[in-house]
């Protein structure tokens, strides 16, 4: 498992090299930026052709004139394997203080998210409790001792929508462990950014996407990725990690939920399909009875999947003062789905679908995630005077029962929140919401108890 691991992402850039990106900088999405700019040559070394790769000793990838320290390109590559810490990863080091031995840059400093000039934030994922990244407007930050302290490792002139870290596969052959390691793919509107150590980051652009743009990501343990982008399926290679168009025939896909390299789920208009041998052939498993589209708007759905529990939410075809109508179907077997959830104006449009008594999450819906086994974790919203509160529901049993409780500090205080909220849970106690304040200011809250309370990371 191992091997595969490195090969997916590896091959990945050595594809994008090879395809005519010329010099290892130019795969980054803002070259041009500090010396150091690029880390592809940090994932292939001179495998892509034989071309030079840019100096990366202690770099953290991509970043500003201010983080770079004044270091410059040497023409070699990082002579650490990924994955491995280097001295100046062990514990940060401040910028513009510490250059590598080749020149390069240092990695930034690891502190507080309060002593970081930061924009706002619009996604979030930990691999376990320790490890996990948020990002935005403001690049890739990432965290090792569960949002404590944070470095930010990526910088980009383009927004990330979205990003999702998983451990490898335990490596049976070294007595289970992982080295530390951490595959993550996050994603802007027209390319993806693949590491396989969660410190350097490579661009890999979409085969074919045109104009089109990413709409949903899914990750894998063993470095493998699904995503929606132009309305197409790509899944990627389990041998090389060449991304591959595998689409549903006629379906403009707008989300797709990964189970493993064969199985997947994916979501257009009202329906929703599952592949079970990596995309070559697709079957609709569910079709909502909802209309399509009328003066009310239009149905888009949100998929997320664990096994075979897979969550579908409809939302958007409605709205009342202050609501966005939706609906939450749920299925525990990947074929047959039952709704579990709905805001107050979806039973109103659709009097004839029979719906459980008052389950709701909220009179607007937010992010979810599926945790396995029937359980999954919902985010919704609330009025409340100039903003809104967010609510957290959980269910242990495929949406028999709910749970819902306003997400509050232990001070009692709601967050302000204004935009980009985004929710990653490791297990069913542990859980981590990042996103926007009314001052544009980025906010990360952890929970450890299933979301009864919540703290701040500093």
């Amino acid at each position: 498992m191992k091997k595969k691991t490195m090969s997916l992402l590896t091959g990945l850039v050595v594809m994008a090299a090879l395809a005519g990106c010329g010099r290892a900088t130019s795969l980054s999405p803002n070259a041009g930026n500090a010396p150091g700019g690029s880390v592809a040559g940090n994932l292939v070394s001179n495998a892509a052709g034989g071309q030079t790769a840019v100096a990366d000793n202690g770099a953290s990838g991509n970043l500003t004139s201010e983080q770079a320290g004044g270091g410059t390109a040497g023409g070699t590559v990082n002579s650490s394997a990924p994955g491995t810490a280097e001295p100046s990863d062990a514990g940060g080091s401040a910028p513009g203080e510490t250059a590598g031995p080749s020149g390069g840059v240092a990695v930034p400093a690891e502190m507080p998210l309060s002593d970081m000039d930061l924009e706002g934030l619009d996604a979030v994922s930990f691999a376990d409790g320790t490890t996990g990244f948020v990002a935005g407007k403001s690049g890739i930050l990432r965290t090792r001792d569960g949002g404590r302290t944070w470095a930010q490792v990526y910088v980009c002139p383009d927004p990330i929508l979205g990003i999702d870290a998983k451990r490898p596969p335990q490596d049976k052959a070294q007595g289970g462990q992982t080295d530390g390691r951490v595959n993550v793919w996050a994603y802007t509107y027209t390319y993806l950014l693949a590491s396989t150590d969660g410190r350097y980051f490579t661009r890999v652009n979409v085969p074919g996407l045109g104009q089109g743009h990413i709409t949903s990501l899914s990750a894998l343990p063993d470095a493998g990725v699904w995503l929606a982008a132009g309305g197409a399926v790509y899944v990627s290679d389990p041998m090389n990690g060449a991304l591959q168009k595998r689409s549903p025939a006629g379906a403009a896909v707008t989300e797709v939920a990964a189970v493993s390299d064969d199985v997947a789920y994916a979501a257009a208009g009202r329906s929703v399909y599952r592949t079970t041998d990596a995309g070559r052939h697709w079957t609709k498993v569910f079709t909502a009875q909802l209309r399509q589209e009328d003066d009310l708007g239009v149905w888009q759905p949100r998929l997320v999947a664990a096994g075979n529990d897979v969550w579908v939410m409809f939302y958007g075809g409605g709205a009342g003062m202050s609501q966005v109508a939706y609906v939450i179907y749920h299925s525990g077997d990947g074929s047959h789905f039952t709704p579990v959830a709905y805001e107050g104006t979806f039973q109103g449009l659709y009097p004839s679908i029979q719906l459980p008594p008052k389950a709701n999450i909220g009179a607007q819906p937010g992010p979810m995630q599926a945790l396995s086994g029937g359980r999954a974790v919902f985010l919704g919203w609330e009025p409340r005077g100039f903003g809104d509160s967010v609510l957290m529901t959980a269910t242990p049993d495929g949406g028999k029962s709910l749970q819902t409780q306003p997400v509050k500090t232990a001070d009692s205080q709601a967050p302000d929140f204004f935009s980009g909220i985004a929710l990653s849970f490791t297990d069913p106690a542990h859980g981590w919401i990042a996103g926007t304040t009314m001052d544009k200011k980025p906010v990360v809250l952890k929970t450890t108890d299933g979301g009864r309370s919540w703290t701040p990371v500093p």
